[in-house]
């Protein structure tokens, strides 16, 4: 039998084929004070960046000499390859990061052997110590809130709300008092509520802390970028000493700052700054950017000597797409210095803006996938050149990602958070009854029923309903939710169809059984639901994923 040399060849490198403008060269090129790059979408404000920073090396700076901070992971991720890409330059530290990166970094930083290592807490596990407190107040009668939000305590989305609410006020610098003191001005009760459980909780943290024993600092995601800023303040040396370290730093989408990220950038920066933005294309309101503030920051950063560049030119959008933004940018109440700007391009008879009024989401989803399979098949444009815009995700998004996977059209968005997979969404709720995290509520028990761990569906699950009205004993005047709940609970159920009960409650047995072990830990719990799971076939769920997965 003879054997096939198979060789993988590296797809070259396509470098850009672009010269840079005039403002795009003179702001990629200075040096020694702080330069502020403003531009609409598509000005090259990121190629400013990305040139600025290999002009230096090219000069030769010291690559970890360069810091580059941006919004996001993904971003950070962009603006490194693109960099890495272009130079043989060895880099040992990341040259682009998040301010969220950079913060925590300087917290591991170490001023006495025995300082804690600090460990940062994810969101959902904020949020789950959040519901957890929630709960006790709910045990207590509700006397810490309003009686308007007594029936929104015990909801996910509260809690969610709750967080938004202490991470935006941290980043503001907002403490607990002046929280409740600004609910009191404005009339807001609600925040004067918020403002006595957010005390608590950092009560409940702190004694967290202490009980831990493992020698660990335990961090709250909303005080990571304010504890950075402290510990430097603190410790003047640290402070001198990344200064020195990054004697350049570069920010990219400058509108998408927070006042907590812009009072880090001011302790770390020096002379060679260069910060670039737009304050009309911010999107991160919701995560507290602040777009308003950036241009009071700015103004900061011009008294120290520093020089503003406006990049004019739209190199990114075709014209008919360049006209409607400028329309719509019109229309804003704010001012801004980039809203003057003209098109690289010229306008073709062939393009043009469509706008259709459909009946409902499905059909909204069915004509945009139409129209991505034409302009690819037609019109040869790639996939990855294509992109939908929606105002929040959800159902209209559900229903374009099943329009294009009827038609087969690749898809590539944000990475949704494994915890709210609906999918994965019944076994974590599961462990969560199981630990006493959760309460097993009519709510609970239906989502487990009707999820593949239970395998009902709404017909199947009002017919045991019915079927445990009709079998109650005489004299038992529980109603039928109750009858539900106590049936996944004992699994003591002698009717037709009730295969999901069955189900539901062995795989709570079983994960309550795991518990009572000494050294299970939470993977243990995990593996012992997914393990076990079993199809309304009485197949083990988890072979039959497996196997559709293989299958594509």
């Amino acid at each position: 039998m003879s054997t096939r040399k198979i060789t993988l060849v590296r797809k070259e490198i396509e470098e850009p084929d672009f010269e840079l403008s005039h403002d795009q060269l003179a702001a990629a090129t200075h040096v020694g004070t702080p330069l502020i790059v403003l531009g609409g979408p598509g000005t090259g404000k990121t190629t400013v960046l990305i040139n600025a920073a290999l002009a230096r090396i090219s000069a030769g700076v010291n690559p970890d000499s360069i810091l580059l901070l941006t919004f996001g992971r993904e971003r950070a991720s962009q603006l490194r390859d693109a960099i890495a890409l272009r130079t043989t330059e060895t880099m040992f530290e990341p040259l682009a990061r998040t301010f969220h990166s950079l913060a925590y970094s300087i917290l591991k930083m170490k001023i006495a052997p025995n300082d804690p290592d600090p460990i940062l807490l994810s969101g959902p596990e904020q949020e789950s110590f959040i519901r957890e407190l929630l709960s006790g107040d709910i045990e207590d009668g509700y006397k810490q809130w309003p009686e308007d939000l007594h029936k929104a305590l015990s909801t996910h989305g509260f809690a969610r709300e709750l967080r938004d609410l202490i991470l935006r006020a941290s980043e503001r610098s907002i403490t607990p008092d002046q929280l409740a003191e600004l609910g009191e001005k404005m009339n807001e009760n609600f925040w004067v509520a918020a403002a006595a459980f957010w005390k608590r909780y950092r009560g409940a943290m702190v004694m967290r802390e202490m009980s831990a024993g493992d020698a660990k600092l335990r961090i709250d995601p909303s005080e990571l970028l304010g504890r950075a800023t402290r510990h430097l303040q603190l410790n003047p040396d640290l402070l001198m000493n990344l200064r020195s370290r990054f004697s350049t730093i570069m920010v990219d989408e400058f509108q998408e700052t927070d006042p907590a990220q812009r009072a880090l950038l001011r302790a770390l920066a020096g002379a060679d700054l260069v910060l670039a933005g737009d304050m009309d294309s911010a999107v991160g309101r919701f995560r507290g950017a602040d777009p308003e503030g950036m241009m009071r920051e700015l103004d900061y950063y011009q008294s120290q000597s520093g020089k503003q560049i406006i990049l004019k030119t739209v190199f990114r959008s075709e014209p008919e797409i360049f006209k409607l933004g400028v329309a719509m940018v019109s229309q804003f109440r704010s001012t801004s210095p980039t809203r003057t700007r003209t098109c690289a391009f010229e306008a073709e008879p062939a393009q043009r803006v469509e706008i259709a009024r459909l009946k409902s989401t499905a059909e909204e989803a069915q004509y945009i996938a139409y129209q991505f399979r034409r302009a690819h098949l037609k019109n040869g444009v790639p996939y990855s050149h294509m992109a939908i815009i929606l105002r929040t995700p959800g159902v209209q998004s559900s229903a374009i990602r099943r329009a294009f996977s009827q038609v087969g059209i690749p898809v590539a968005g944000e990475i949704q958070a494994l915890a709210g997979n609906a999918a994965i969404e019944p076994f974590l709720l599961i462990a969560r009854i199981a630990i006493k995290s959760a309460l097993l509520t009519i709510e609970n028990a239906e989502k487990l029923l009707l999820s593949e761990l239970g395998g009902a569906d709404a017909i199947s699950l009002r017919r045991i309903r019915r079927a445990l009205l009709s079998h109650r004993l005489e004299g038992d005047l529980r109603p039928g939710n109750q009858l539900l709940i106590d049936a996944i609970n004992t699994g003591d159920i002698s009717i037709d169809e009730c295969g999901p009960i069955i189900r539901v409650h062995d795989l709570l047995e079983k994960a309550r059984k795991i518990l009572c072990k000494k050294d299970s830990r939470a993977e243990d719990l995990l593996w012992a639901i997914w393990n076990n799971a079993l199809n309304s076939d009485g197949a083990s769920l988890s072979q039959t994923w497996q196997s559709t997965a293989l299958r594509g």
